[in-house]
């Protein structure tokens, strides 16, 4: 039976603590992955998900766009991109919010993700000359947060929140220059449920399905809990622009 974490001696987050101000922030690229089915795991590093920390670990295959950045990068829309990124933690138990929003927390993690070309070199958009390989995205964080309900949550990042990270890319070398990074992957169709197993664990051994949003802001940042409510809604906004968008490839 999973033990609900509710108290302040167990680590429980209160409301307070997880709500922030979202300040206004810039979508600069967005994923839409191409998996069947889950393209991320989470895994408990202990046994019978007694660890008090873990790994998460996504890749596949994904659609990648660049937007709100300069004419010429956002042409560079639903690219084939390989995905792949790892976050630990160690020695951080899940916390759990309580009642109204009884979100289960894990905090700390640390690690990187990339998004490199899939497509043939020499693919030429808008001008920009493609090669296989090449790296569109990528970056290295620190103090991310997983965060969800039942099955729906997310895994983001918060400068706020004590969270630090950096982009780069080959594409467009400056992307963060004088700016605020942040990230937030959508976590769906969990499994099994968000939970932990016992007081003093990190969350349960789970697989999930989700996408990035990568956001540049001149001023703070949503708090990580602000986003665990809002990312579905996002998710579901972001289909549905990623959805009249054209496919922009030529032939170079």
């Amino acid at each position: 039976m999973k033990t609900l974490l509710m108290t302040a001696t167990a680590g429980a987050l209160s409301l307070a603590a997880l709500m922030g101000t979202a300040h206004a922030a810039t979508v600069f690229a967005n994923t839409t992955t191409l998996a069947s089915g889950s393209n991320f795991i989470w895994t408990n590093n202990g046994l019978g998900n007694s660890g008090s920390g873990g790994t998460l670990t996504g890749s596949g295959t994904t659609a990648f766009s660049f937007e709100n950045l300069s004419s010429a990068l956002n042409m560079l829309a639903l690219l084939p991109a390989n995905f792949a990124l790892t976050a630990s933690t160690a020695g951080t138990p899940a916390t759990f919010s309580g009642s109204p929003n009884n979100l289960w927390a894990q905090t700390g993690l640390s690690g990187d993700f990339s998004y490199t070309f899939a497509g043939a070199t020499g693919t030429k958009i808008g001008g920009i000359t493609l090669t296989n390989g090449e790296n569109l995205l990528s970056g290295t964080f620190s103090g991310a947060w997983i965060q969800g309900n039942g099955g729906s949550g997310a895994m983001n990042l918060s400068v706020s929140n004590g969270g630090s990270m950096s982009f780069s890319s080959a594409v467009d070398p400056a992307i963060a220059q004088g700016l605020t990074p942040e990230f937030a992957y959508t976590l769906l169709n969990v499994a099994p449920a968000f939970g932990a197993a016992s007081s003093g664990a990190a969350l349960e051994s789970f697989t999930g399905k989700g996408d990035g949003e990568f956001s540049l802001a001149a001023v703070g940042v949503p708090e990580p809990a602000t986003w665990a409510m809002m990312i579905v809604g996002f998710g579901g906004l972001g289909g549905l622009l990623r959805g009249r968008r054209r496919q922009a490839f030529a032939a170079g």
